[in-house]
């Protein structure tokens, strides 16, 4: 199997199993009114994020393996939702960081915020972020011929270039903003122990501690992921390297982006006690719909049987037609 079978097959897996969790995810976040807060509502839109990008991935992938030429403007307008939705999700990661500090620096305010202003608030850097990028690159784009249609084939050099940048300045803005969020929650932790009265902000801070914990190994994979991505395109496009080294990062990166956008149901699942109990209550009603399904189907089959036999052609009686032929 070659490289680029092995990309293709690895993407339609891995895609599979992040399709189940971002919708399990969002079927959560509509069911339980315990995930519709702040924190909540911004999990919820990054899997929507999540499964647009797998979709496009998914895409992607198929199109490399179909020997018909591919074209940088079909392939643009194509992937432009695609190239707003990397755009978007990188911004986002940094707002969930910013959420997480609040969090902890202004508790009681950040509770009594209104919860759609907050999310409208963080929500728009990554929708202006994402329109320029989308915005730019049509306005200086080129016809030819490339490749493989992916967003690092397909954009402007020079968007490509500054894409590239924000995506390792945001990785790394989202890393300190999680360092400082995880510092200052031990440090007012430790202030609150001092103290003989606990009151709201201390069971709020341990609360947020929870959510820290699950939260944390998000960021983890995201930055291993998502800023290895970039670092490898980063480096390709810097240094001076061959122009082999160059396309087999373009090529690979979806690796890590794929990878990046499958993972946070299988966190939740495993470190979250809220969500793992809604997860299982999914599973356990597909299991259920699955028995009931079963039962109609015997029910119908029976009825069917019953029915066949009941219709069924009579068999004419000897000694009736007998006497009739003797009449």
């Amino acid at each position: 199997m070659d490289m680029k079978m092995f990309i293709v097959v690895f993407v339609l897996v891995v895609g599979a199993f992040g399709l189940w969790g971002n919708v399990n995810i969002l079927v959560a976040t509509i069911r339980k009114k315990d995930f519709q807060s702040k924190c909540g509502i911004l999990i919820a839109i990054l899997a929507c994020g999540d499964t647009l990008c797998i979709g496009f991935v998914w895409h992607n992938a198929l199109r490399s393996i179909i020997p018909d030429a591919t074209y940088r403007t079909a392939c643009f307008w194509t992937m432009s939702p695609y190239l707003f939705a990397l755009n978007f999700q990188s911004c986002f990661m940094f707002m969930i960081a910013c959420d997480r500090l609040l969090a902890i620096y202004i508790p009681i305010k950040y509770r009594v915020m209104s919860t759609r202003l907050y999310i409208l608030y963080c929500a728009v850097p990554g929708i202006l972020f994402g329109s320029a990028t989308v915005i730019f690159s049509a306005l200086m784009l080129e016809e030819g011929e490339i490749r493989i249609c992916n967003p690092s084939f397909v954009l402007p050099d020079i968007v490509n270039v500054v894409n590239n940048r924000f995506g390792l300045v945001m990785s790394t803005l989202t890393l300190c903003m999680y360092v400082g969020s995880i510092v200052m929650l031990h440090v007012k932790r430790k202030q609150m122990r001092k103290r003989s009265e606990r009151g709201l902000e201390y069971s709020h801070l341990m609360q947020q501690q929870k959510v820290m914990r699950t939260i944390t190994l998000v960021v983890v994979v995201f930055l291993c992921s998502w800023f290895y991505a970039h670092l490898s395109v980063f480096v390709a496009l810097s240094f001076d390297i061959s122009n082999g080294f160059l396309d087999f990062a373009k090529q690979t990166v979806t690796i890590p982006a794929i990878v990046c956008y499958t993972t946070n149901y299988y966190i939740y699942l495993w470190r979250s006690r809220d969500y793992r109990k809604a997860f299982l209550e999914h599973i356990m009603f597909l299991r259920a719909c699955g028995k009931i399904s079963k039962i109609n189907v015997f029910r119908i089959s029976a009825h069917q049987s019953t029915s066949e036999s009941y219709c069924g052609p009579t068999i004419p009686q000897t000694g009736s037609n007998n006497t009739a032929r003797t009449k």
